[in-house]
């Protein structure tokens, strides 16, 4: 399939290497993310999330991309892995079960060819002959080319300036929902070492996991503070939301998203999506992936499990998918590069002509939107990139490096907000996930006073918590409420949720009773659960309730940054709501949450 696109590519006219000056940028920000699913099974739910994800996502982007810049393409954009996934993509078991995987879909898509060939059917063995060629490109790439390591090409790149990679909390622990500030911190310290230790690189940019926000309330700060005081400065929103947000510093009238804002009295700026670009890829109605002559992602061959439909209709039923076929989809793909890139200039040129500041487009998506479901998807995004190239109107950039060039001039008061349902907390706090939050509040608690009652700890019992540190994160991840909500994996995000609070409570009561089977509870919740090595659980540590917490990095002992945020640590934070956050379906008291079919089976 590569061959095809790039045959496709080379017949267009060739771009120019001289830019001209710009007015504006486009900022393409792609966020990666998958829950903690290492060795937890196969299909449908389980590792092969990742496997997936890899072999048509990230190493297919890292492919175009490092293409690109081989070429002397001039092309900057915006990645986030989140650590968690960070950490899956370089554990070894993953690794080697990535290499099964792909080499497994080789031979299936080698299979798959010789079938095809001798039942004489024209339509399907040259996509079976697609697949080999996509298989053993992957493959050959992850080994060679990028030596099994994922993370460490994407921060090469980031290196040599192309990229700008983004942090996120240590697990997508959905923010505002948390009860104590240990807890923000520390998904972000802990997201920021796991950062640091796979790239190299110090950020200053972050996804905000669901691009989940809130103010101070509560008697907790807003989340921009736990930024600021871990050295991020940049994150993002919705459009809507950021619409909706009153200006109380700078210019009049509504806030746009051709612009960065500071929040309130911080120096942390928020960047919204521009719609119309957004429109463009994820709208049910306009969106390209759903053109008809792109692959079809659920229907399947029945003997290989590989893909050789094309959507052909938004309304035609999977057994009525006509074929595949490849150099329509790379004639699609030229023509919607073409289109996106129009677009981008005219949202420019409007934005130029009705005011002289520089304008900032932001095109926000899910990562494994290209390649995954939208199969065409990551040599659609290489050809945007190289088309904008050569615009007059439009450069790329990093939205870090736009901010940092553009700084914001004026002030918003951002609400609590979401991407979920009402743009608010409700996707993840509703009648079938609140009894979740009083399980993870009482363990956010427990786990400040085990602290406080082994400030100093050494040996095994360092590594008790350690590893309890290790099973909170876990079990904050915004991913299991959010599969309980949609109902896309209820019963198993039940019971991943149910099994890191077991695995929590027995550590903790097994560590505090002095119980003889701890070590051999250790070993075995060690070998299941184990990013983030180096983590130290006095991350955890209770932040003060006073108006101005200590929300830094800590390390053991005294807190102390370990590095040095570009802005004050701490301006005059205005005091705290009355009225408690969040709805009163948050705060009901309970046990753990037992849900059908929610137990641990390790």
């Amino acid at each position: 399939m590569a061959d095809i696109y790039r045959e496709a590519i080379s017949s267009q006219t060739p771009l120019s290497r001289t830019q001209p000056a710009r007015n504006g940028a486009l900022s393409f920000v792609l966020h990666g993310h998958l829950p903690y699913a290492r060795m937890q099974g196969k299909w449908p739910h389980g590792e092969e999330w990742i496997h997936e994800a890899a072999s048509s996502t990230y190493v297919p982007l890292l492919i175009e991309l490092t293409n690109l810049a081989e070429r002397g393409v001039p092309f900057r954009l915006t990645i986030g892995l989140t650590p968690i996934l960070m950490e899956q993509l370089a554990d070894a078991d993953v690794i080697a079960n990535f290499e099964i995987y792909v080499a497994d879909r080789l031979e299936r898509a080698e299979t798959d060819f010789a079938r095809f060939t001798a039942a004489g059917d024209t339509e399907k063995t040259p996509v079976a002959a697609m697949y080999v060629a996509h298989f053993a490109a992957v493959l050959d790439a992850f080994r060679n080319r990028f030596g099994r390591d994922i993370v460490g090409a994407f921060a090469n790149l980031a290196r040599r300036g192309y990229v700008e990679l983004m942090v996120s909390a240590a697990t997508h622990g959905y923010l505002p929902l948390l009860s104590r500030a240990s807890s923000i911190a520390a998904q972000l310290q802990v997201g920021i070492e796991a950062y640091q230790r796979h790239t190299g690189l110090l950020p200053r940019t972050i996804w905000l996991p669901e691009c989940a926000y809130r103010p101070a309330r509560g008697g907790l700060p807003g989340i921009e503070e736990f930024l600021r005081a871990q050295g991020l400065n940049l994150f993002f929103t919705e459009p809507q939301t950021l619409a909706e947000s009153p200006v109380v510093a700078g210019a009049e009238g509504e806030p746009t998203a051709f612009l960065p804002y500071r929040i309130g009295t911080s120096p942390v700026s928020v960047v919204a999506r521009n719609i119309r670009t957004s429109e463009q890829v994820w709208s049910g109605r306009i969106g390209y992936p759903g053109d008809p002559d792109y692959r079809e992602f659920h229907r399947k061959d029945p003997e290989s499990g590989l893909w050789y439909w094309s959507t052909t209709g938004k309304e035609v039923e999977l057994g009525d998918k006509e074929p595949y076929h490849p150099d329509f989809a790379a004639a699609k793909v030229e023509a919607h590069a073409r289109h996106f890139v129009s677009i981008v200039e005219d949202e420019m040129e409007r934005w130029n002509e009705a005011t002289s500041t520089p304008g900032l487009i932001c095109a926000a998506y899910d990562a494994e939107l290209f390649g995954h479901w939208w199969f065409e998807g990551v040599h659609w995004l290489a050809r945007v990139l190289e088309l904008t190239a050569g615009s007059a109107t439009v450069e790329t950039a990093t939205a870090g490096d736009y901010v940092t060039k553009h700084p914001a001039v004026s002030a918003v008061d951002l609400p609590t907000s979401s991407w979920g349902k009402y743009r608010t907390d409700y996707t993840w706090n509703n009648e079938k996930t609140a009894p979740l939050w009083p399980v993870i509040h009482a363990r956010e608690s427990r786990m400040e006073m085990l602290v406080a009652e082994y400030p100093t700890a050494t040996g095994e019992t360092l590594a008790t918590l350690n590893q309890i540190a290790r099973e909170l994160l876990l079990l904050e991840s915004s991913d299991w409420p959010f599969l309980v909500t949609t109902g896309q994996a209820s019963e198993y995000a039940l019971k991943r949720f149910n099994a890191h609070t077991d695995r929590f409570d027995r550590l903790a009561d097994a560590l505090e009773n002095r119980s003889p089977h701890l070590p051999h509870l250790l070993a075995r919740l060690a070998r299941l659960d184990n990013p983030f090595p180096q983590i130290d659980y006095r991350v955890f540590a209770a932040r003060g309730t006073e108006i101005a917490p200590y929300l830094g990095p800590l390390g053991p002992g005294e807190p102390e940054r370990r590095h040095t945020p570009s802005f004050d640590l701490w301006n005059e934070i205005p005091p705290p709501a009355l009225s408690g956050w969040g709805s009163n379906m948050l705060w009901q008291s309970g046990g753990a949450f037992t849900g059908t079919g929610a137990t641990d089976t390790d």
